[in-house]
């Protein structure tokens, strides 16, 4: 039952992620992808448990055999030349067995590889915890900004905020202050959280990787948006970007100011409002 279940889920995800990308994707509406995003992932894994109507090769080849002997009844003519339907049940074999074999092997290899992606999905966030509990931390009402020398590119994760001030100007950590906080106001960190616990559970799936990059560089759109209608140069706010981009790398679970997909997210600012019409548009 677990391996018809996920095979259900992984075609849907893919179907959906894949009209998410050809709709939506570049669209500069991200508050309703976000959404979206969410609903592939709410319908990819709550659909396959929906009854479906009994119907099937199975039932329709069972009423076609049935429907023989009532025919060659009503035709004593074509009776002789039907042979009447007698189902057999097959002896398990050696086959059967093998088949059998096959399955607990790729269990076995599906649990290896959820296996090995907690470990590391776990040890990532115990180096977060752990960079926490060493580092400065001065808390207000709804935030948590957390200092340490030792990192190279700002990030942000759930309610904390880690920075190092060294290695900034006074501009560009307003600008780096003003996209995380935006990231921890709206708990981006519940989505990548999300994301990555459905790409352990389908690792063997591609597009529930693709899916999680979607997550992240739209809740990265989300935060540009944000910082820009609050009044922040646009131009000033891309200079910060390129600045932070060259100083490290984000990591992973984390909302970074700094991500690697930047050109997009440069992109995305230089383009003009995307207008609910556009979908119309494209479905010409």
């Amino acid at each position: 039952m677990l391996f018809p279940y996920l095979l259900k889920v992984s075609l849907l995800l893919a179907v959906l992620t894949l009209g998410y990308r050809w709709m939506v994707q570049f669209e500069t509406f991200s508050k309703l992808n976000r959404a979206l995003l969410w609903l592939n992932v709410i319908a990819a894994w709550t659909l396959p448990l929906i009854p479906m109507p009994d119907w099937g090769p199975v039932k329709v080849q069972t009423e076609f055999h049935q429907t023989i002997p009532k025919l060659a009844e009503a035709f004593p003519a074509v009776k002789q030349q039907i042979a009447p339907y007698n189902p057999t049940f097959v002896t398990p074999t050696r086959q059967n067995l093998s088949s059998q074999d096959i399955m607990e092997c790729m269990l076995l290899i599906y649990l290896a590889g959820v296996t090995a992606l907690s470990i590391f999905f776990l040890f990532q966030v115990g180096g977060i915890f752990r960079l926490l509990s060493q580092s400065d931390i001065e808390r207000d009402q709804k935030l948590h900004f957390v200092r340490n020398k030792h990192i190279k590119s700002p990030y942000s994760f759930f309610r904390w905020i880690v920075i190092n001030p060294e290695n900034h100007s006074r501009e560009e950590l307003q600008h780096i202050v003003a996209h995380e906080t935006e990231h921890a106001l709206q708990w981006h960190s519940i989505d990548l959280l999300a994301a990555e616990l459905q790409r352990i559970v389908l690792w063997f799936n591609p597009f529930a990787w693709y899916h999680q990059k979607q997550v992240q560089a739209n809740l990265e759109y989300l935060a540009d948006r944000a910082v820009l209608e609050g009044g922040i140069g646009k131009k000033q706010y891309q200079y910060s970007l390129l600045s932070a981009a060259m100083q490290g790398r984000e990591l992973p679970l984390t909302t970074s100011f700094a991500q690697s997909l930047l050109k997009n997210r440069i992109k995305m600012m230089n383009r003009k409002p995307s207008h609910y019409l556009a979908w119309v548009n494209m479905a010409r």
